[in-house]
């Protein structure tokens, strides 16, 4: 089996290690995904069936179908899996997961970590968390992936999502904030990411124009509140994710998108192509100088591609297409070669609007007969499902400067199962072609005695071989 190789100059072999459990003390360095968690089904213990997000009107038909992207469900178990009214190709019914499920979350942290994703925001969608009914079931996933993150050593923090909360709801998210710490006890939790000395949170949905919101001013006070007036044990970082103009929106947008102490501008549909996004790219370099003039911290948002057919019906699908790849290295690029210490990728499980990261179906042909789907073959190339976490993990590299900052993405997705990507030599040790082999399914990196380096391998289909560091003799 032919493996992937990058060796990086400058970086111990315990370094490679330490990815093992993430650092949880700083934002900065991160690759952290959105988590939507909010797929159900019946049968998962959580009482709700199918709900809104797998099918309009809990119909597990076609016509009620609402993602447009189908999970790769090859790897989960019997005990993990929830018959559908849709069929595969071979007549069987076809099989959704649930977020309720422990086990199932845990795999995802799991993936996480095998492909060193940092970690996820948890998506809180403010209303649902206030709903009596619905409270249980978002505070199981955000207990599971605490779990997941507690397991797998990667990080979590707590996102609010704000959008279609009114004024009565928004402000009882004090309240419920409260309820996360002292009876979830979510931000003494090891793996709950810290920033700046304090628990990170992120308040997403400021200056949000072409959807409901609550009003600005009760808005600011909740930021004031998490920053400075809330007693210490509920204070925290505020990550705000704003409407993409926030620096030239009128006000009382504009002073609000500024008071969070990390600005996110979200960018989902902004460009719809590579030529867009590099353009965009000017808009980039402003938000960060101003962010910086602010005093304040910018996180990038990048993602895969576009597509809510199923959804919404109207739309086109595969509107945005993912090119392989190529439409996320661009964003990435640019935002890491802009000057980036920090990303969020959207998302890993947004099958809705067809940007999840996690994996997919790689052909239509494994989709289940029945509606529309967009599988990763849509635009010609035939990849394995666990690609865009391949990348993403490429993405947190770079980000970190263990990999070359390069426009060229470093895997080709023509040839998704290419030998060598490349090999640097380490300053202490040099490590040739000649020193490198693969024997009984290990991997072998000769070093002089000292010498530093790090290995990235990756099997074709995604796994990780045994690794061993001989001395040179």
């Amino acid at each position: 089996m032919r493996v992937a190789f990058v060796l990086i100059a400058a970086m111990a072999w315990g370094a490679a290690r330490a990815q093992e459990t993430v650092d949880a003390t700083t934002l900065t360095g991160k690759y952290m995904m959105g988590y939507q968690g909010w797929f159900w089904a019946p049968g998962d213990g959580s009482g709700d069936g199918w709900n809104e997000h797998w099918f309009r009107n809990s119909d597990p038909a076609a016509k009620d179908i609402v993602v447009d992207m189908y999970p790769d469900m090859r790897e989960l178990d019997q005990d993990e899996l929830f018959p559908t009214g849709l069929h595969m190709g071979d007549g069987s019914s076809a099989m959704l997961y649930s977020a309720y499920k422990e086990k199932t979350v845990l795999r995802h942290f799991k993936w996480m970590k095998e492909y060193q994703v940092d970690g996820v925001w948890v998506q809180r969608f403010l209303n649902y968390a206030l709903s009596p009914a619905k409270a249980p079931r978002f505070n199981q996933v955000l207990k599971n992936c605490r779990k997941g993150a507690e397991t797998y050593g990667r990080v979590f923090a707590v996102m609010y999502d704000l959008t279609g909360t009114n004024n009565a709801n928004i402000g009882k998210l004090k309240a419920d904030w409260m309820y996360l710490v002292d009876s979830l006890h979510v931000t003494e939790s090891p793996r709950y990411i810290n920033h700046h000395g304090k628990p990170l949170v992120s308040l997403w949905g400021i200056g949000m124009q072409d959807r409901p919101q609550p009003a600005q001013d009760s808005l600011m006070d909740i930021i004031k509140w998490f920053q400075t007036g809330a007693p210490a044990r509920y204070r925290a970082t505020v990550m705000g994710g704003t409407y993409e103009n926030w620096r030239t929106v009128a006000e009382p947008f504009a002073t609000t998108a500024r008071a969070v102490d990390i600005i996110s501008p979200w960018t989902i549909g902004r460009y719809n192509d590579t030529t867009e996004a590099n353009n965009y790219k000017n808009v980039l370099v402003a938000d960060m100088a101003e962010a910086k003039r602010l005093g304040k911290e910018y996180l990038p948002v990048v993602w895969p591609g576009f597509s809510w057919h199923n959804l919404f019906p109207t739309f086109q699908s595969n509107q945005i297409k993912r090119l392989g790849g190529k439409f996320y290295w661009t964003q990435v690029y640019n935002a890491v070669s802009s000057g980036s210490t920090m990303l969020y990728g959207a998302m890993f499980d947004e099958v809705n609007e067809g940007t999840a990261m996690f994996k997919v179906v790689p052909k239509r042909s494994m989709a289940p007969v029945e509606a529309s789907w967009v599988a990763l073959d849509a635009d010609g190339y035939d990849l394995p499902s666990d690609w865009y976490l391949r990348l993403a993990g490429q993405a947190g590299k770079m980000l970190n400067k263990r990999i070359p900052l390069s426009k060229t993405m470093p895997m080709d997705p023509a040839h998704p199962d290419t030998a060598w990507t490349g090999v640097r030599e380490s300053a202490a040790g040099k490590a040739s072609d000649g020193r490198i082999s693969m024997r009984h399914g290990n991997v072998f990196i000769a070093l002089k005695r000292n010498g530093k380096g790090e290995a990235t391998l990756r099997r074709v289909n995604g796994g990780i071989p045994k690794t061993r560091c001989c001395w040179e003799r």
